[in-house]
């Protein structure tokens, strides 16, 4: 290593002419091309696992963009920001199979609601609307009245002589009773009626929409009325006994002005005056005075 500076040397005699040859060579010069080509393996391996890096990251971003598409709409509709609704199935593979399997899943969840919702707004005997569902009707209707300066009828109805039905056949017998006068009932209102069971023996019947001439509106209720009394007089025939069954009636009449509560206080009492006049038929309530609009 003269002057300090590594060298590859080789050395060769030469026999004729008694000489030693002798041959020196920087090592920095003797792998000059090696390090060069050291240099350019590394910086295209560099390259090579930029590029490979890149095409992986975004093969697994295609891969997995149905899996984040899924989840973000998962969010929007947990967070009531989108309906409940199937998610697109984009691909034959495993997330394909996850995506259906949280459809089916979702499938469920709404059945449930909507029969929740069912119960939650109806007679579970008669398939009615309930009081609840009837006083969202009957709000909805005043708002209406409110607006176009219709008539809105309530009437209170309480079937007579139900619970010997109850005492001498047996509960059973009292609501197979029940769903069949229901039934009748229903064929007696109009189109946009509404008739709830509110209790055991009682319904509530909402006519929504009768103009708004006083006189002609309470007489369209009084029609619907006398229809309901003279369908609950018809025997009823169930497992081959003769059922017979009444109605009374209390109707009021109402509009935008009124208040809901007022309006099925006042048809409860007129249907007890229905009641106290001899049964089987409907009586109707003094009109009802107006709230300040």
């Amino acid at each position: 290593m003269p002057r300090g500076v590594e060298e590859l040397s080789a050395m060769v005699s030469v026999p004729s002419a008694g000489w030693l040859v002798v041959a020196r060579i920087p090592t920095a010069d003797a792998f000059a091309a090696v390090a060069r080509s050291k240099l350019h393996v590394l910086q295209g391996s560099a390259i090579n696992l930029c590029f490979v890096l890149i095409f992986v990251f975004l093969a697994i971003r295609w891969s997995l963009k149905p899996l984040f598409d899924a989840a973000s709409q998962a969010d929007a509709m947990t967070l009531g920001n989108a309906p409940l609704q199937p998610l697109p199935v984009v691909r034959d593979d495993e997330i394909g199979h996850l995506t259906v399997s949280f459809n089916r899943l979702l499938a469920k969840l709404v059945q449930s609601q909507v029969e929740l919702s069912h119960m939650a707004h109806h007679d579970g005997l008669t398939g009615l609307p309930n009081r609840r569902l009837l006083s969202d009707r009957l709000l909805q209707a005043l708002a209406r009245s409110r607006r176009q300066g219709t008539r809105v009828a309530l009437m209170a109805m309480d079937l007579d002589d139900f619970k010997p039905i109850n005492d001498a056949h047996g509960h059973e017998m009292g609501d197979k009773a029940l769903h069949a006068i229901a039934l009748r009932f229903v064929g007696a209102l109009r189109q946009g009626d509404t008739l709830a069971r509110v209790g055991g023996d009682e319904f509530a019947l909402l006519a929504p929409d009768l103009g708004g001439d006083a006189e002609q509106a309470l007489a369209a209720a009084q029609v619907i009325a006398a229809k309901c009394v003279a369908i609950a007089q018809q025997p009823l025939m169930i497992d081959g006994i003769d059922i017979q069954v009444g109605v009374s009636i209390g109707l009021v009449m109402g509009d935008g002005q009124c208040d809901p509560d007022r309006l099925y206080a006042t048809a409860d009492r007129a249907m007890y005056l229905a009641k106290q006049g001899g049964r089987g038929r409907y009586a109707v309530a003094s009109p009802l005075e107006r709230h300040p609009a």
